[in-house]
């Protein structure tokens, strides 16, 4: 016997059917929201068990902080980057952004990993608030040795320094971006200018970096810094009028110290260990203080990852440049010149090949300003190029 189903009634059983595919959907759509959210919680707790067994064998008296997202797993980046805090007794605090959609946190008093859903992006989930003695707990900082000629008695000599390719040293002061490269033993910041701020207040990296002008070392070709020079001369004007160039304006100097600048000179046409050539530049400081000042040859020396990279000499050269964030593939003038025969009108330029040069101080190069941030700055963010460290 056939049943004879009325329009609404076939209707009704329509939308009960519906009901039903919506309810087995949500049902899985779930499950799987949930998969996902237990798979990003596991990834993050795998992270921080890898640090444990890797901070087991450190100091018990140091805190230290990651930030490197490949850290712990070789190339392996599908997790994300992270902010890991261990203390000194091993308990973790973290932030972790995780395939570009989940904040996993944990808290040191917390005994599991949680999901912050009102985190909604990666600079949400990694911003924290440093001071510089929390920063200085940062496993990309590398302690400064005797070798590299570390004086705890000189104010202005670098305590820990950021190397390689890419570290998290990302800054932003003032709506421009920086790289942080050390801490004093007075702990200010020394930092470099990397360019200007995206759109959406990262540090994506601009191809002429952070170059601000094409300019002569001296014009009248000395290579004093104190005569002054050229550039000297353009620095006094950048630090009375707080802008340089029109490119970094409005320069808050309440938040930045006027430093004591290193320009001493090389003296003999001979190879020189990274702590000859440490001694040699702070022989010698400005007679003025300004807030801007250039870098030094070592501060490019030390910054490289590279073994082969461990002085200056007439072949120091590309081995320098790998795994070297301040190569930029410009020509940047440092502080440095020297009294070598022949030389006493050039000044240290890098090349565009990564090789350091003296080059007559009245042909052109590219500037690079450094700066040095007081030590009572706070900082937010984790120092990478999508979430970099925001002066407060």
């Amino acid at each position: 016997m056939k049943i004879k189903l009325s329009p609404a009634e076939i209707i009704s059983i329509i939308i009960i059917f519906i009901i039903g595919i919506i309810w087995v959907i949500s049902i899985g759509v779930d499950f799987h929201e949930k998969k996902k959210r237990n798979e990003a919680k596991n990834i993050a707790y795998s992270i921080s068990e890898s640090a444990k067994l890797t901070h087991m064998g450190m100091n018990k008296n140091e805190t230290v902080t990651y930030t490197e997202e490949s850290y712990f797993d070789g190339n392996d980046r599908s997790h994300g980057p992270f902010i890991l805090t261990l203390d000194k007794y091993g308990n973790a605090s973290m932030d972790m952004w995780v395939n570009s959609q989940y904040c996993v946190t944990k808290k040191v008093t917390d005994t599991e990993f949680h999901i912050d859903d009102t985190k909604t992006s990666e600079q949400m989930c990694l911003t924290k608030e440093n001071t510089v003695t929390e920063l200085l707990t940062n496993e990309n900082l590398v302690n400064d040795t005797e070798k590299t000629g570390l004086d705890l008695n000189n104010p202005w000599a670098m305590k820990k320094y950021y190397v390689g390719k890419n570290p998290s040293n990302y800054l932003i002061l003032n709506r421009s971006c920086y790289r942080i490269v050390g801490i004093t033993s007075n702990n200010s910041i020394k930092i470099v200018y990397d360019g200007p701020v995206s759109d959406n207040t990262t540090c994506t990296p601009a191809s002429n970096k952070g170059v601000i002008a094409e300019l002569v070392w001296d014009e009248t070709g000395s290579n004093d810094w104190n005569k002054p020079a050229t550039l000297k001369n353009l620095i006094a004007i950048w630090d009375t009028d707080k802008n340089v160039n029109n490119i970094i304006q409005s320069l808050d100097v309440e938040k930045l110290v006027q430093p004591n600048w290193y320009i001493g000179k090389t003296k003999d046409n001979k190879n020189l260990t990274l702590k000859e050539l440490i001694m040699l530049e702070r022989s010698v400081t400005s007679k003025d203080s300004y807030y801007i000042g250039l870098l030094n040859v070592s501060d490019y020396l030390k910054a490289s990852s590279n073994i082969a990279c461990d002085g200056l000499n007439k072949d120091t050269k590309k081995e320098c440049m790998v795994d070297n964030y301040l190569y930029d593939g410009n020509e940047i003038w440092f502080f440095n010149t020297t009294e070598i025969q022949n030389y006493q009108n050039h000044a240290y330029q890098l090349q565009k090949n990564g090789s350091i040069k003296l080059k007559a101080t009245t042909t052109e190069g590219d500037v690079r300003p450094v700066l040095y941030l007081k030590n009572t700055v706070t900082l937010t963010g984790s120092g990478r190029s999508s979430s970099p460290y925001i002066v407060s």
